[in-house]
């Protein structure tokens, strides 16, 4: 079942857990690069060229620690087709 949360721009929507980094890029408008994925309940997870770096620099597998360099953020998914257009997506 997908998760939902209220934005305060939005209403209540569909969820997208992004890294620290990404979020950044709703604020300066600096593209970091964007690997995103749709967990099994549907949830679309997603991180940065910084993020994809540490996890390849680490052997291609999340480290344990990896929660220290991405420090997930929840953000509705009309938040996340933002931050698709400032990273190059199109949004579907």
């Amino acid at each position: 079942m997908k998760e939902t949360l209220h934005c305060a721009e939005h209403g209540q929507q569909h969820i997208a857990i992004i890294c620290q980094h990404t979020l950044q890029s709703m604020y300066d408008l600096i593209p970091r690069g964007l690997f995103v994925s749709v967990d099994v309940d549907g949830d679309i997870n997603a991180y940065c060229d910084h993020c994809e770096n540490y996890r390849v620099s680490s052997g291609g597998d999340w480290p344990e620690d990896a929660n220290d360099v991405i420090q997930g953020k929840l953000i509705c998914v009309e938040c996340f087709n933002i931050v698709r257009k400032i990273n190059g997506h199109e949004v579907h």
